[in-house]
């Protein structure tokens, strides 16, 4: 199946629009890698079944399903996995991990340089009612734990941030988004995008601290992060 025979690429996910972040069109959608192809094929794959129910809705269960196929061609042929993009984050952690954290535009941050490594050691399900958006699990949310062998604040060598944290990489992800400065700039690209955001991360709220303030910059950040190797 051709991307040009497809319905717009944005109208067939409804409310999970603000996920494709950074994704223009069809033509894109294989440049994400398996993994997220997988995702935005099991998003489509919820709509679908919700549309079975509505009588009215035929015409757009055909679109839903010939995007499926889309996908799950695209998926068939797809030859690398490439990071998981921050707003398709599910269970992208598991404890044991290691990771990469951005702290460098956090406020009150003693750890030495942007990047720091540590391991997430703990998980639980937390409740914010301030990211409560009225939907049934609203407000609620995975909150990972992470530690380093260096301080990262005074007197403190963990966070906590929630999945869909873009300032914190699995290793391999870190690794692969360093790489992909000169060798997948494209991929790079949709993925900084994808994860800009305006609120703050999880460490910052609760520690009743900040950010810097400057606009989220990704693409720098990593860059930045090859220049020191």
């Amino acid at each position: 199946m051709k991307a040009n025979t497809l319905p717009p690429f944005e109208s067939v996910f409804g409310a999970q629009t603000y996920r494709l972040r950074g994704i223009g069109s069809w033509e894109q959608v294989p440049l994400l890698g398996t993994g997220n192809m997988e995702r935005l094929r099991a998003l489509l794959r919820g709509a679908a079944m919700r549309l079975l129910g509505e009588s009215e809705s035929r015409d757009d269960l055909r679109e839903v399903q010939s995007a499926i196929t889309f996908l799950s061609e695209s998926i068939a042929s797809a030859m690398e996995d490439k990071p998981l993009l921050p707003r398709l984050r599910v269970e992208s952690f598991r404890k044991g991990n290691a990771v990469h954290i951005y702290l460098g535009d956090s406020a009150g941050t003693v750890a030495p340089g942007g990047w720091v490594t540590a391991t997430i050691t703990e998980v639980d399900k937390a409740f914010r009612p301030d990211w409560n958006d009225g939907t049934e699990n609203g407000g609620y949310f995975w909150r990972w734990t992470a530690t380093a062998a260096v301080p990262l604040f005074p007197g403190q060598n963990t966070v906590r941030f929630s999945t869909s944290e873009p300032r914190v990489l699995l290793a391999g992800e870190f690794a692969y988004l360093q790489k992909a400065v000169s060798a997948d700039p494209d991929f790079l690209e949709m993925y900084c995008a994808n994860a800009w955001r305006t609120w703050e991360p999880l460490w910052c709220i609760e520690r009743e601290t900040h950010t810097s303030g400057e606009a989220m910059n990704m693409r720098r950040w990593i860059s930045e992060s090859v220049s020191r190797l």
